[in-house]
C-alpha cells in the first residue's frame, strides 16, 4: 500500500504540552501504524506526552480521524486516505 500526507491537529493539553498546534505528516503507508511511526518520530523527546511505549498510545487520547473518532486506535489496520484530517485531544473529563 502506497504512503499519503496527513495533517495533525492537537487540542488542549496536548497543544500546550508539545508547543505544536498543527503539523502535516507524509506516511510510509497508508495506515494507522504508519501513522503512529511518523508521529512517535516527529514529536521526538516529547513522544511520552502521547505514548506509554513505541506503538501504544496512553489511555487518555482520544483520536478523530476527518471528525469521526475512532473507537479503539489499538486496530492499526484502520486505513487513511491521502489528505486526511487528524485530530488528537485528551479524553473528557469530569463527573
Amino acid at each position: 500500500m502506497k504512503g499519503c500526507k496527513v495533517e495533525v491537529r492537537f487540542y488542549a493539553k496536548f497543544k500546550e504540552e508539545l508547543g505544536l498546534a498543527l503539523i502535516q505528516l507524509e506516511l510510509e503507508e497508508a495506515n494507522f501504524r504508519s501513522f503512529l511511526k511518523a508521529l512517535r518520530e516527529r514529536i521526538g523527546e516529547k513522544s511520552a506526552i502521547l505514548f506509554r511505549d513505541d506503538t501504544q498510545l496512553r489511555d487518555d487520547v482520544l483520536i478523530a480521524i476527518n471528525e469521526q473518532i475512532v473507537g479503539d486506535v489499538k486496530h492499526p489496520e484502520v486505513t487513511l486516505n491521502n489528505g486526511a484530517i487528524i485530530d488528537i485531544m485528551p479524553l473528557p473529563s469530569g463527573g
